[in-house]
């Protein structure tokens, strides 16, 4: 029986200069889900990694001797948040989003409850395609890219074979939807809850997908478990 394992990358660096690299807690993640793969074998055909540099850095670190050659898809890249949250938030300014918005200029971080609503208000808007935001990518152009990576994954599992993704959390809740043809809005907002170095598992069957797995997190103690 074939799969689809989806690998959240482990934690970043979110106060760092440079947020796109594991934290030393996202490398002590990535070595303790290494273990747990590495006790557990599942067969795997093809590993599959996203271009950004903490997808990398958690495969290579997760990786086994037993698994081939990684490939570098594109189309596995985030869902553009940051820039909608940047340039979202300019047309915001003076409405009654002001108030969250000073809340946000006065801290540090990206986890708080202000952040956290105009963040979810802006993606609802882009996902309707009523967020025109200049050289950021549509909700069309990004589902366009889910639905063709999707394609190259259903030859794989209907010729029984596995794969392991590596990816962010927005892609893979997206990624899980278009496959299960859920609501978009829905599907994007289970990127607040996955866990870093977690897994989420697709079979097809008579093509179709199934998800058999979210979240899987057990062999995170859950005082080392972060969703950043």
């Amino acid at each position: 029986m074939s799969f689809a394992y989806l690998i959240r990358h482990a934690q970043a660096s979110a106060h760092a200069e440079d947020y796109d690299q594991l934290s030393s807690l996202g490398y002590e993640q990535s070595k303790l889900l290494h273990q747990h793969l590495l006790s557990q074998p599942r067969p795997i055909d093809h590993v599959w990694v996203g271009p950004r540099k903490r997808h990398r850095q958690t495969y290579e670190t997760v990786r086994q001797s037993t698994w081939p050659e990684a490939e570098h898809k594109s189309w596995l890249d985030e869902f553009p948040a940051h820039e909608i949250m940047d340039k979202g938030i300019e047309t915001l300014r003076g409405t009654e989003w002001q108030p969250d918005i000073d809340l946000i200029e006065a801290s540090v971080g990206t986890g708080g409850e202000s952040y956290l609503r105009i963040l979810q208000y802006l993606c609802d808007l882009w996902i309707e395609d009523a967020l025109f935001l200049e050289d950021v990518e549509t909700c069309s152009s990004y589902k366009a890219r889910i639905q063709a990576g999707l394609q190259e994954l259903q030859h794989i599992l209907d010729r029984g074979e596995s794969v392991i993704i590596f990816s962010s959390a927005g892609l893979i809740c997206s990624t899980l939807g278009v496959a299960m043809q859920a609501d978009d809005k829905l599907s994007l907002r289970n990127a607040w809850s996955i866990y870093n170095a977690s897994i989420q598992i697709l079979r097809s069957f008579q093509q179709q997908y199934m998800m058999v797995g979210f979240n899987w997190i057990h062999h995170i103690p859950s005082n080392k478990r972060t969703f950043v």
